[in-house]
């Protein structure tokens, strides 16, 4: 009740998807258990979020959902047919929502809590294998017609949309940063420096043009090469400062209940990290500080 009420709202982005995630998710939830695990465990993170004397309990009800909805998705996934495919990609993008949320819900949570939101979205990635290559989205959009509006704001073309001067210029600055760290490292990690920070940019165009933060969210499952985010989770001091920048991207749902400090904290604590190793950083990481403090975003 509470989902079809309120939480709905919060995952959607506008005209063309609010209907989906109002009525057509929720009547494919009572088809799939994994599903309706999955929006229980995101209605009890949302509930938790506005009463705070009841925060502890639905928190933990929420966690037990999200453990059980993981635990069946990973048994699907190992059948996909046509009949689930649609459901399973639903939860795909609850999966990232979930996971930036609990750090947001959770009593207690620190700037590191963030961090750790973040890695365990990546285990998901790489661990259960989220559907958001493009082939898949648009073979799911061709056959299921009542979820196309989850994929018309995401693909919108960027081919003509200009970043704001700041964005390019810090863009820039992160690839010049990867061209002189290349010259000490493999072929394979500038490999994955370059392939990330395109796609990042790519992301950064999807939001800012369709102002649709399904595609800031998604980032690090939209990367067809694994081996950037193997780097981060080995605290490779570049990967960091690349996933720096992804967290000036997360700014953009900060008016969302489920992100509202995530950007800022993910910003914060990579700043010190990378700062700790060299406080030659601390240049390189004054755009993200200076922006995470401002209004960008909302």
């Amino acid at each position: 009740m509470y989902y079809t009420t309120s939480t709905y709202e919060t995952v959607a982005h506008g005209e063309t998807d609010i209907n989906v995630w109002r009525k057509v998710v929720p009547e494919e939830a009572v088809l799939h258990d994994f599903l309706m695990d999955g929006l229980l465990a995101l209605s009890a993170f949302h509930f938790a979020s506005q009463n705070p004397n009841l925060q502890w309990q639905y928190t933990e009800i929420g966690i037990q959902y999200q453990s059980s909805g993981l635990q069946k998705y990973r048994y699907a996934l190992e059948r996909v047919t046509g009949d689930n495919s649609a459901a399973l990609f639903a939860f795909s993008m609850i999966i990232n929502v979930l996971a930036l949320a609990l750090p947001n819900v959770y009593p207690g949570s620190t700037a590191s809590s963030h961090a750790e939101g973040l890695m365990s979205m990546l285990d998901l990635v790489r661990g259960v294998g989220l559907m958001y290559h493009d082939n898949e989205m648009r073979s799911i959009a061709s056959r299921r017609a009542d979820f196309s509006g989850l994929f018309q704001s995401v693909y919108r073309d960027t081919q003509d949309f200009t970043l704001r001067e700041d964005v390019v210029h810090a863009l820039q600055k992160l690839r010049e940063r990867a061209d002189s760290i290349a010259e000490f490292v493999g072929s394979e990690q500038k490999r994955a420096y370059t392939a990330g920070i395109s796609s990042l940019e790519e992301a950064f165009k999807r939001t800012c043009a369709a102002r649709h933060i399904g595609s800031a969210i998604a980032w690090p499952a939209t990367m067809h090469d694994e081996e950037l985010l193997k780097l981060y989770k080995d605290n490779d001091p570049m990967a960091q400062f690349i996933f720096l920048h992804y967290g000036v991207l997360l700014l953009y749902a900060q008016d969302r209940w489920w992100g509202k400090v995530t950007g800022i904290k993910l910003v914060e604590h990579l700043s010190s990290a990378l700062h700790n190793i060299d406080p030659a950083w601390m240049n390189w990481t004054q755009w993200a500080r200076d922006i995470a403090n401002s209004d960008f975003g909302r």
